[in-house]
């Protein structure tokens, strides 16, 4: 972006790759620009719920299978905007209490600026973003060991095995008993 923008001074270039509409013509860049034309279509047509929903969906499903998938298409969002490094520094800090003041900090930005980066490029706010992030290394505990369900609530910063649960089942239609239960009995 930086090489367009030197190259071509009269215009305008967003660093974020949004999406810009001029007329009948939409466009936006980065890896990911051709889906975001399609869920600023979808909002526009269908409303921000039901693009966001989309979103959430496109980007990041909380499935088994799809770990590696997610992680590559995290990465690959994240890269663009600068996210990457406050988002490892999030995964690494997953039990600690963070706070949007927190995550702002860390990135060296507003809590402004940083909840419109995370939504541009993740479709998720920062406070969501940091529950699938909590939901997914939940759902890495339950499959791997066997640490009782409290303690993956308080290794993976839920402030009590109730609000796991909730979490847990809300994303995933599962309790986490259920699902590591689910699990083992697949073979995985």
């Amino acid at each position: 972006m930086e090489e367009l923008a030197a190259r071509h001074p009269r215009v305008s270039v967003d660093p974020l790759g949004t999406v810009v509409e001029d007329g009948p013509f939409l466009t936006a860049a980065g890896v990911f620009g051709g889906m975001d034309v399609c869920l600023h279509l979808l909002a526009r047509d269908h409303g921000r719920r039901v693009a966001g929903e989309t979103s959430r969906e496109l980007i990041a499903p909380l499935h088994p299978y799809a770990d590696d998938v997610q992680d590559t298409i995290a990465r690959e969002l994240t890269q663009s905007a600068g996210l990457e490094p406050t988002l490892v520094w999030m995964r690494s800090r997953l039990q600690a209490p963070l706070t949007l003041a927190d995550l702002a900090a860390h990135a060296r930005t507003s809590p402004s600026s940083l909840s419109r980066r995370f939504r541009a490029h993740t479709g998720l706010s920062p406070r969501r973003y940091l529950l699938r992030a909590r939901l997914q290394e939940a759902q890495r505990l339950l499959e791997e060991t066997d640490i009782p369900v409290e303690q993956v609530a308080a290794d993976t910063g839920f402030a009590s095995p109730a609000s796991l649960r909730h979490h847990f089942r809300a994303r995933t239609g599962t309790t986490p008993r259920d699902y590591r239960r689910s699990h083992r009995a697949r073979g995985g």
